[in-house]
């Protein structure tokens, strides 16, 4: 079976900038809340692909694109990345952009993962369909 991860795109904060006593930044750190379970499912003989969006930059319409050519049966997309954990987005808009565009495209299950489901998972599901 194809499992397909993906690493949402966000949008870059200010570069150096103190708000409210955090300084942000534009590092983009690689998404180990993905690579972990991707390599156990590899391990146990899935095919799977991670779609990072974030490091790469890639448009919603490009990352619909390689996910219709790796032809998966389960979609799995984070909320926030494992750095972000103690400190997640706020949102999860662009996690429910990529999942609708996902099942209006390909015929697979879509599973969000991140620190909002885990915490609030009746919110998660009440903000979109598109999560199985």
């Amino acid at each position: 079976m194809n499992v397909l991860f993906i690493n949402v795109k966000r949008p870059l904060g200010p570069v150096n900038k103190v708000k409210k006593g955090v300084v942000l930044n534009n590092s983009i750190s690689i998404p180990q809340d993905l690579l972990y379970p991707a390599t156990i499912l590899q391990k146990n003989k899935f095919k799977v692909k991670i779609i990072d969006a974030n490091t790469k930059r890639l448009s919603d319409g490009e990352v619909v694109l390689r996910a219709k050519r790796f032809k998966p049966k389960l979609v799995i997309v984070n909320t926030t990345q494992m750095d972000r954990w103690q400190c997640p987005f706020l949102t999860i808009n662009e996690t429910i952009a990529i999942a609708e565009k996902i099942t209006a495209e390909i015929s697979a299950k879509v599973v969000v993962i991140g620190p909002h489901g885990s915490v609030t998972p009746e919110w998660v599901l009440e903000k979109s369909n598109a999560f199985d």
